[in-house]
């Protein structure tokens, strides 16, 4: 009987432990952090993410044209923040420029732009399974569309 209570103490005991480091686990608030860059050339991007199991937050600005000067003045543009993954393209923010009174380019339009999400996700992971891209168009005075699409990349902060 002496053995049985002891083998029963144990397991008893590994069980407390497992249980209390779930309970641990489930109201873990420390954020990860990682860095946003843009994996196109064409564009230079800096932004920062932080994230845990149950918030996310994201921060994307500092986003230049590196294609050389685009002189083209446009009526309207769009920029939106998306999340694609193979079976759904999201779209998680939109930020948009049209002004009748006065029009502007393309590096006027990026040089004031910038995305701050703080939300809470069902999934935060959803942002670091997924691809994470910019895509942004720019329409000229006769409704022509300059589309631009950048994928976006996480890299940890050292």
């Amino acid at each position: 009987k002496k053995r049985i209570l002891k083998i029963f103490l144990v397991l008893l005991a590994m069980l407390f432990v497992i249980g209390a480091f779930i309970i641990y686990k489930l109201h873990d608030e420390s954020f990860e952090f990682k860095t946003i860059s843009s994996g196109c050339n064409a564009f230079k991007i800096s932004g920062s993410i932080a994230y845990n199991h149950r918030r996310t937050a994201l921060h994307i600005t500092n986003i230049d044209y590196c294609e050389g000067d685009d002189t083209e003045i446009y009526d309207r543009i769009e920029c939106s923040l998306y999340i694609v993954d193979p079976s759904k393209k999201l779209e998680i923010l939109l930020s948009s420029y049209n002004k009748n009174s006065r029009s502007t380019t393309l590096d006027d339009y990026l040089k004031d732009i910038s995305f701050d999400i703080d939300s809470k996700y069902h999934d935060c992971a959803s942002f670091m399974d997924s691809n994470l891209q910019l895509k942004i168009n720019a329409y000229d005075f006769d409704n022509k569309i300059t589309n631009y699409i950048i994928p976006l990349t996480f890299n940890t902060c050292e």
